[in-house]
C-alpha cells in the first residue's frame, strides 16, 4: 500500500522529481520532470550525470550542493537548467537525502519551473519603468484627473498642447485650462463620464493659441483600485493631424494603384490565408482566359493541380518569410492548352504578424520556356558532339584553356579541373612555344582567321606528344578567344617513321644482295692469290698479312650484307633456352671483357627460360649488343644482364652498361643503316639486331644518358609450356 502511495505521489506531483544515485546518475523521474525538461524518462536516465541538465556555469555550484546532500544535509537553492531544445529554465530546487538502512543511498531532487514567474516579476518592473518612461517621453499628451476633475498627473506633451508647464497645471481643474478643447468638446466628454462609460474614444478639432487647427484623438478610461472602485480618469490625447493627412494621401494612392492594377499587362492576384482568391486584375481575361469575376472568391486549388501547390505552400506555412518567392506554375486554359506562369509571390502580414494575403504578380512565360528548352536541346547536342569527339576541342582565352573536352585531357593526362588551372604556355614544348605565340598573335590581330599547324606538347608524365591543331578567332564573354581542335599525331608519326625505316631497310637489303654478290666473287680470287703469294714470297710477308686482314674485314662486311638481304623464310625457329644462349655469349666475350676490365653481372630465373627462336641469330643479337656494351667502357665497369617475366607472357632481357652513353640528338638515328658511333663500326650490326628481333615477334628499346650509360631492353614472346 505504501509503495502505491509513493508511486501515486511521484506520478501526480506537479513538481518535477528525480531520483539520483550517490554518483549523481539519474535513476528515475516523474512525468512533471519530463514535461519541465522536455525529455523522456529514457533520455534522462541516459545522461551521464545531472551536470548535463544545467548550464555550464551552474555545474560546479550544483556539484557542491550534491556533496553536502550525500553527507545528509538538505539543500534548497535556485539554478538554471536546460530544456531539450537548449532553452534556459530558471528553477527553484531542493535536494533531499534518500536514506536506506541508515545510509545515504542517493537523493531526491524536487524542482519547480520558475521561469514564467521570474519573467513576470521582471516584466512587472520593466512595465512599471516602461510606463513611467512612456508617460515622460511620450509625444502624445497624457493627463490623469481625480473624480473632481483636478489634474494629478501629466506629461510635457500635454503641457505643450495647452502652452503651459507641469507645475502650472498640477492641482488645477481640467476645465479651467486655456486652449484645452472647446466648450462643446468638454461637455461631450463629461457627458460620457456622467453616463458611466468605462472608456471611450473621441475625435475633435482644436484651435491652438497660434490659430492653427489640429486633429485630436482623445481616449478616456477610468482608473480603479484592486476592489474595482474608480478613483480617477486617464486621458490620452493623440495629435492625429499627420495620420489624417496620411489617410487622405492613402486614399489617393489606393485609387492610383487600383488604376495601375486594372491596366497592367501582367496578372495581379491577392490570395487570403484560406487560399481564397480575393482580387484578380482584369488582365486575367487575356492571360488565363477567364474574367476576374469568374476567379474571385474561389479557391486557388480549383485552378491548379496538386503538384503545382507545393511551391506556394511555404508562403502559408511560415510567418517568417519576408522576401519575394519566385515560382513557376502551369495553368490550363479553357481550350485545354497549358501555359507557364512566372509568379512573384510576397506575403502580406497583419499587425499581429499573422498572414493576411499573398500578393502574386504573374507573367506568361510559355514562349520563353519553349525557347529555353530549344536552346537546352541544341546545347546538349553540341555538348555531345564536343565531349564525345575523337579529337581534342578547346576554348583558349587569356593564356588558359577555359574549356577542354575529355579527349584533350586524355591526350595530356590531366583532369578537366587540372588543365584549366595550368597556363597553356606550360603545356607546350618550349622549342615550339614561339610558334604557338606567333599564331595566337596573328589570329588576335585578325591577320588570319584560321591557322593549322603542328607543334609538340608536354604530357603530365613528362613525355612529349606531337600535335596537329587548328584554331579560329571567336568572342567569349565579350573578349577575344580562340576555339579549335587538336589531334595527337604521336602514334601516326611513329608509324610513318617505322614505314620509312622499313622502306629504307628493304632498299638496303636489295642493295646489300647486289653488292655482296658482286664483291664476293672477286674477293674469293683476291684471297686465293694473297695466300699463294704468302706461300711463295718471303720478303713481303708483312704487307701480305695486312692485305689478308683487310680482305677478311671486307669478307665480314659482305657477310653482314648477306644477312641483311637473307630471306626471312630461311629462319628455323626452335624452342631454346635464351639464358643458356646468353651464358655461351658471356663465355665467348669474357676474354675481350677482361681486356677492358669489364665484368658481367647476370640476374636470371632459377629455371630455364624458353623462347621460339633461331639460336644462331639470337646469339648474334646478344653478341652485337653485349660487345657494344663492353666496348663503350674503355676504363672498365659492369655490364648488368637480367631476365624478367612480363605480365603479358613476354620476356624482357635487359643489358645495361656504364659507358659514355649516346647523346639525345643522336638517339633517333640509332639502328639506321650505316649509322655508327664507333670508329671502325659498319653501322649494320644494330640494324641487323632490330631486324632479327622483329622477325621473332619482339622489340628493342634503347635508353641512354650521356656519361651514365645505356640500357637496351629486348622483349620476346615466351614459348608455350
Amino acid at each position: 500500500m505504501i509503495r502505491q502511495w509513493y508511486h501515486s505521489l511521484l506520478h501526480h506531483n506537479p513538481d518535477g522529481i528525480m531520483v539520483f544515485s550517490r554518483n549523481a546518475r539519474i535513476l528515475s523521474a516523474n512525468p512533471a520532470a519530463e514535461a519541465i525538461l522536455g525529455r523522456t524518462i529514457h533520455e534522462l536516465i541516459q545522461c551521464e550525470t545531472y551536470g548535463e541538465l544545467v548550464t555550464q556555469e551552474e555545474r560546479q555550484k550544483l556539484y557542491s550542493y550534491f556533496l553536502q546532500v550525500i553527507q545528509g544535509e538538505h539543500q534548497t537553492f535556485s539554478t538554471r537548467m536546460l530544456y531539450k531544445d537548449g532553452r534556459i529554465l530558471e528553477i527553484d530546487a531542493k535536494l533531499v537525502p534518500m536514506v536506506v538502512n541508515g545510509q545515504v543511498a542517493g537523493c531526491f531532487g524536487i524542482f519547480k519551473d520558475m521561469t514564467g514567474y521570474r519573467e513576470a516579476q521582471r516584466e512587472l518592473l520593466r512595465t512599471k519603468d516602461t510606463i513611467e518612461s512612456f508617460i515622460h517621453h511620450s509625444s502624445d499628451g497624457i493627463v490623469v484627473v481625480d473624480l473632481e476633475c483636478n489634474i494629478i498627473r501629466t506629461n510635457q506633451a500635454f503641457c505643450d498642447l495647452i502652452d503651459s508647464s507641469p507645475s502650472e497645471v498640477l492641482g488645477t481643474p481640467i476645465n479651467s485650462l486655456p486652449n484645452y478643447l472647446n466648450q462643446q468638446n468638454l461637455l461631450d466628454i463629461w457627458g460620457h463620464i456622467a453616463n458611466g462609460d468605462q472608456w471611450f474614444n473621441y475625435e475633435a478639432e482644436q484651435v491652438r493659441s497660434d490659430g492653427s487647427i489640429v486633429n485630436l484623438d482623445i481616449h478616456v478610461s477610468p482608473i480603479a483600485n484592486e476592489q474595482g472602485r474608480v478613483y480617477g480618469y486617464a486621458g490620452t490625447i493623440y495629435n492625429i493631424t499627420p495620420r489624417k493627412k496620411l489617410e487622405c494621401e492613402l486614399r489617393e494612392s489606393r485609387e492610383k494603384y487600383k488604376l495601375i492594377a486594372e491596366n497592367m499587362t501582367d496578372l495581379i492576384c491577392l490570395i487570403d490565408d484560406k487560399w481564397m482568391i480575393r482580387f484578380m486584375s482584369p488582365s486575367s481575361a487575356w492571360i488565363l482566359g477567364y474574367p476576374p469575376e469568374k476567379l474571385e472568391n474561389t479557391l486557388v486549388w480549383a485552378w491548379i493541380s496538386d503538384e503545382q501547390r507545393i511551391p506556394l505552400k511555404p508562403l502559408f506555412m511560415s510567418s517568417g518569410i519576408r522576401e519575394t518567392i519566385l515560382t513557376e506554375l502551369e495553368f490550363s486554359l479553357p481550350d485545354g492548352s497549358r501555359i507557364v506562369l512566372e509568379c512573384n509571390s510576397m506575403p502580406l502580414y497583419r499587425e499581429d504578424g499573422t498572414l493576411k494575403y499573398i500578393s502574386v504578380v504573374a507573367r506568361d512565360i510559355t514562349q520563353r520556356k519553349k525557347d529555353q528548352q530549344a536552346l537546352a536541346e541544341a546545347e546538349a547536342k553540341y555538348r555531345v558532339l564536343v565531349e564525345e569527339a575523337l579529337m581534342g576541342v578547346y576554348l583558349y582565352q587569356d593564356g588558359y584553356y577555359l574549356y577542354a573536352n575529355p579527349r584533350l585531357c586524355e591526350m595530356l593526362g590531366y583532369t578537366i579541373e587540372e588543365i584549366s588551372r595550368i597556363p597553356v604556355a606550360e603545356l607546350v614544348f618550349k622549342d615550339d612555344l614561339p610558334l604557338m605565340e606567333e599564331n595566337i598573335r596573328l589570329r588576335f590581330n585578325e591577320d588570319v582567321k584560321n591557322v593549322n599547324y603542328s607543334y609538340r606538347m608536354v604530357r603530365k608524365d613528362g613525355s612529349i606528344a606531337s600535335m596537329e591543331g587548328t584554331g579560329s578567332l571567336t568572342t567569349f564573354n565579350g573578349k577575344q578567344a580562340i576555339i579549335g581542335t587538336v589531334m595527337d599525331m604521336t602514334e601516326r608519326n611513329k608509324t610513318e617513321e617505322i614505314l620509312r625505316k622499313t622502306d629504307r631497310l628493304s632498299l638496303v637489303g636489295q642493295l646489300a644482295a647486289g653488292v655482296a654478290h658482286e664483291i664476293r666473287n672477286p674477293l674469293t680470287s683476291l684471297k686465293g692469290f694473297v695466300h699463294l703469294l704468302k706461300a711463295r714470297s718471303k720478303g713481303y710477308t708483312e704487307y701480305l698479312d695486312i692485305m689478308s686482314s683487310e680482305l677478311d674485314r671486307i669478307n665480314y662486311i659482305v657477310s653482314e650484307f648477306m644477312l641483311v638481304a637473307k630471306p626471312q623464310g630461311a629462319v628455323q625457329f626452335e624452342k631454346k633456352d635464351v639464358a643458356a644462349i646468353m651464358d655461351q655469349v658471356i663465355s665467348l666475350l669474357s676474354s675481350q671483357a677482361a681486356l677492358f676490365n669489364v665484368q658481367f653481372l647476370t640476374a636470371k630465373f632459377t629455371d630455364s627460360i624458353f623462347v621460339n627462336c633461331d639460336e644462331n641469330q639470337m646469339k648474334q643479337v646478344f653478341i652485337n649488343i653485349t660487345k657494344n656494351a663492353v666496348e663503350s667502357m674503355p676504363k672498365g665497369g659492369y655490364v648488368r644482364i637480367e631476365f624478367t617475366r612480363q605480365p603479358d607472357n613476354r620476356l624482357r632481357i635487359r643489358i645495361e652498361d656504364q659507358g659514355d652513353g649516346i647523346p639525345e640528338d643522336r638517339m633517333p638515328q640509332v639502328g639506321e643503316p650505316f649509322y655508327t658511333t664507333k670508329e671502325k663500326g659498319t653501322g649494320l650490326g644494330l640494324m641487323v639486331c632490330y631486324k632479327i628481333i622483329q622477325s621473332h615477334g619482339g622489340s628493342i628499346a634503347i635508353n641512354s644518358v650521356v656519361h651514365k650509360g645505356t640500357v637496351v631492353d629486348i622483349t620476346l614472346p615466351l614459348a608455350e609450356a
